[in-house]
């Protein structure tokens, strides 16, 4: 019940930073473009304690590899891309700081969507990849013994 609490907090708290981002044309400046990227993130990683929390409810969905595999896999990719755009945040940050009197010059909306597009595929690219290796180690054990 407590993480059912806790998820709907975490959708409602960002989900109402994600609906001021886009109503709210004053908003929209570089800064709170990494806020609403950082509450989609963590928007996201609600979305995954539904997952797991169900799959205390339905114990035998733990011996499926595929349901296994998709209740990390989503949880490191979510956690990982909200890591992932705190380092972007704070790296813009950096930079508005390092160079105050050309930052605003230097910012478009190419270097917003790339910082997006790396935040996101960072983490799912590194899921994947270890998943992959972590599956063939597995196959590699099995086959060892046979």
């Amino acid at each position: 019940m407590l993480l059912l609490l806790i998820t709907l907090r975490i959708w409602l708290q960002n989900g109402l930073i994600i609906a001021v981002f886009i109503r709210s044309q004053q908003r929209q400046t570089a800064t709170h473009f990494y806020i609403c990227q950082l509450a989609a993130t963590d928007f996201s990683v609600g979305l995954t304690l539904v997952y797991q929390v169900a799959i205390f409810f339905k114990r035998p969905i733990i011996n499926n590899h595929y349901a296994c595999a998709l209740r990390y896999l989503g949880a490191s990719m979510f956690m990982g891309a909200s890591m992932v755009a705190l380092l972007v945040m704070t790296y813009d940050r950096f930079f508005a700081i390092k160079t105050p009197l050309t930052y605003h010059s230097s910012l478009s909306l190419q270097r917003q969507l790339a910082s997006t597009v790396i935040s996101w595929t960072t983490p799912v690219v590194i899921c994947f990849i270890v998943h992959r290796t972590s599956d063939l180690a597995t196959t590699v054990q099995a086959n060892a013994f046979i």
